[in-house]
Parts: C-alpha cells; sequence; structure tokens
C-alpha cells in the first residue's frame, strides 16, 4: 500500500479471493439456505484458511436455530460445529505451528457468523482449537467426535475418579453418552459404569463399556431402580423388585459422578440419595438443565433462559451451602483437545457414525437428527 492510500485509510486490495459456499440461516422462522461469498487472501495473520471435507451435525445446531439467540443475533448465521479438514493457507503468526497441507479437525463453537457446513473456515488455532486428525480416523470419523468428546472428557473430570468409582450416566445411548461409557471404562478405568437407556440398545453399550443398563422404560420410578442397583448391585428386571432382606445397606458404594445427557429433575431432586457424600467431590454434572433435552430449547448453560431456578442452585452449590455439587457443563476449547490426539490413535474409544450424507441433502440429515432415531452422529460430506 502507498503513502497516499494509508493517508486517506483507503483499504489495502486482497491479492485474491476464495469462493466459499456455505449453508446458513437469518432466524427460526426462515429455512436455512446455501449462500455463495468470499474469503480474501491473504487471510488475517492469527488465523488458517481450512478447506472442509467433512461436517458432523449437533443438536445445538437446532436448538441455536429454534432458540431467540437467532432473532437476537443480526446477520447469517452458520450452522454446524465439528469438521475435518485441509490448511489451504496460514497466516503470517501462525506460520512454523501450521502448514499448508495439515489434515485437521476440530470445532468452532461460536454462536453466531460462520458455521461448519462449508467449503471453507478461517480460524484462529490460538481460540478455536484444532488438532491434527488422527491418521487412523477417516475424514468423516475426526469430524464426528469433537464436540461429543469434549463435553463427555470435560464433565467426567468434574471429580476425581480411581478403579473403585461407580459412575452413572443418564442417556447412554446419546453420541454424549457414548463417549462418557468408554472414557469411564477405558480411560479413567472406574469400576462401575450404569446407564439408562431402553433395553433395545442394550447389547451395543454393554460392548462399549455398560455394565448396568437401567431400562427406564420399564422403570417409571427410575430412582427406586437405581437405589436397587445400588442396593444389590445387579439390574432391576422389568421394574419388579425389591431391596434385600435388610435393606440398602447405608455404607454402601454410591456413585461418585451422575452425568446427565438428558435433562430433567426426577434424578436430580433425589441425587444426593444415589451419590456418594459431597465432602468425597461427589457431583452431578447436567448438559441439559432442568428440562429434557428438545430440538427447539437450548440445554446447558442455555438453559439458564428458561429455569432460572439453575442459576439458584449452580450458586447455592459454589457456595457450599446445599449438600450437592452441581455443574451445568457447556464445553469450550482446551487441552482436552490434544489429549484426545492420543485418546483416538491408541483406540481408548471408538467414534461411532450412525450415517453419512452429501451435503446437499442436509434437510434429510437435520430431520433424522430431530427425529432422535439414530445411533450415534451424523456426518455431512462437504463437497464444492
Amino acid at each position: 500500500m502507498d503513502l497516499l492510500s494509508k493517508i486517506l485509510f483507503i483499504p489495502e486490495k486482497p491479492a485474491k479471493t476464495i469462493p466459499v459456499k456455505a449453508l446458513t440461516y437469518v432466524s427460526k422462522d426462515t429455512p436455512p439456505v446455501f449462500i455463495y461469498t468470499e474469503f480474501n487472501s491473504p487471510i488475517k495473520k492469527s488465523d488458517v484458511l481450512i478447506k472442509v471435507h467433512a461436517a458432523a451435525l449437533n443438536p445445538i445446531d437446532l436448538q441455536l436455530m429454534h432458540s431467540p439467540l437467532s432473532v437476537t443475533a443480526p446477520g447469517k448465521k452458520g450452522l454446524g460445529r465439528d469438521f475435518c479438514g485441509i490448511i489451504e493457507e496460514v497466516g503470517a503468526n501462525q506460520q512454523g505451528k501450521w502448514a499448508v497441507g495439515d489434515r485437521v479437525c476440530g470445532m468452532f463453537i461460536h454462536l453466531a457468523g460462520q458455521g461448519t457446513i462449508s467449503t471453507h473456515v478461517t480460524l484462529n488455532p490460538d481460540t478455536d482449537r484444532i488438532i491434527k486428525a488422527p491418521p487412523n480416523l477417516t475424514d468423516e470419523e475426526a469430524a464426528a467426535f469433537p464436540l461429543s468428546f469434549g463435553t463427555a472428557i470435560r464433565s467426567l473430570r468434574y471429580t476425581k475418579l480411581d478403579p473403585n468409582s461407580w459412575v452413572l450416566i443418564l442417556g447412554g445411548n446419546t453420541a454424549t453418552g457414548h463417549y462418557a461409557i468408554q472414557l469411564a471404562k477405558n480411560y479413567f478405568n472406574v469400576a462401575k459404569v450404569v446407564v439408562t437407556a431402553s433395553s433395545e440398545n442394550e447389547f451395543f453399550l454393554r460392548k462399549l463399556g455398560a455394565d448396568i443398563i437401567v431400562d427406564y422404560k420399564k422403570n417409571p420410578d427410575l430412582v427406586e431402580a437405581l437405589k436397587y442397583v445400588i442396593a444389590d448391585n445387579q439390574d432391576p428386571i422389568n421394574g419388579d423388585f425389591t431391596y434385600g432382606t435388610s435393606g440398602p445397606d447405608t455404607n454402601q458404594q454410591k456413585f461418585q459422578i451422575i452425568f446427565d445427557c438428558v435433562g430433567g429433575t426426577e434424578v436430580l431432586f433425589k441425587a444426593t440419595e444415589l451419590l456418594n457424600p459431597k465432602a468425597t467431590g461427589s457431583v452431578f454434572v447436567t448438559i441439559v438443565g432442568d428440562s429434557t433435552t428438545t430440538p427447539n430449547q437450548l440445554g446447558g448453560t442455555g438453559a439458564y433462559l428458561y429455569h432460572p431456578s439453575m442459576i439458584g442452585r449452580r450458586i447455592l452449590s459454589s457456595t457450599g451451602i446445599n449438600g450437592l455439587n452441581y455443574v451445568v457443563e457447556s464445553v469450550t476449547p482446551g487441552d482436552w483437545l490434544n489429549e484426545s490426539y492420543e485418546i483416538m490413535l491408541n483406540q481408548t474409544v471408538r467414534v461411532i457414525i450412525d450415517s453419512v450424507y452429501e451435503w446437499d441433502k442436509w434437510k434429510q440429515a437435520y430431520a433424522k437428527l430431530e427425529s432422535r432415531k439414530l445411533r450415534g452422529k451424523i456426518v455431512l460430506h462437504v463437497s464444492d
């Protein structure tokens, strides 16, 4: 740029532009559409430009689109959080850290702006964490794990788990539940993993590492069923069970963590009856909140919008006033992503994919996601 242009604040023309196609929406009242735009090159010094090969779908996409945030956040908003792709350009400040041709994966967790269902994304690897994709994973597998895996490992880390620990996962057949089961059993090496799920998923969840499956459909009083599990160390059968003749032992092993992937308050309101004492660091972690999960309502910290009582519960927990360590988890980028590389490389956990769609079939893909009749993640193959 010449001196006169600098004095007159005339912006420097990009050396070139990169055509981009992305799936976007404006608000909950307007259906998503593909738009065509451009990125300027050179890109920002702090950024890298990634050509996206695959992007995974998550319930948060639907929840954000249908939430009040879709109206209050102006402009077009992208869909998609997880991705895998190839770096095509590296900003000046990222030289030496990343290189053109690196195959990477990660998540882009911004509530507005670009999404990963796009031919290209630009991001700052120092804030929007990425890693080199584990070489033993396909593009679709590498795109499928970051958000759900990160949510699971962060949640399990809110307490200290050891080979004597019992873990309860509410919603074992959710994508996050799949990772929580495997991490608890194969990475944290806990003694017992108990999950709630329908019995039709029992064989699959046992293969992942679940020791006991409590069928929420056959046990309308879920807390009593879980008390039975604690007392007798076995599955409640069709809801027809009683405690041992002496009743539950007050010194029995209880759960060190209850990890809630489905929402609701049935177990929450009686969690202290199922958890080890608060002084041991036991914790109730929810990624949904007081309502059961739906495609139309934000979970995690977004649930504070619908249930202010959750804020009070969180304050009481953090100040130590009540008898429950209560955490509302909302995954953020962090060192866990670097840790995931070795975990995936060592096959400590495996990625579960329900189905892969070409990205022009996104309506069918989102319809399946909304139906919740799936096992694992739905992934879109992104093409030009």
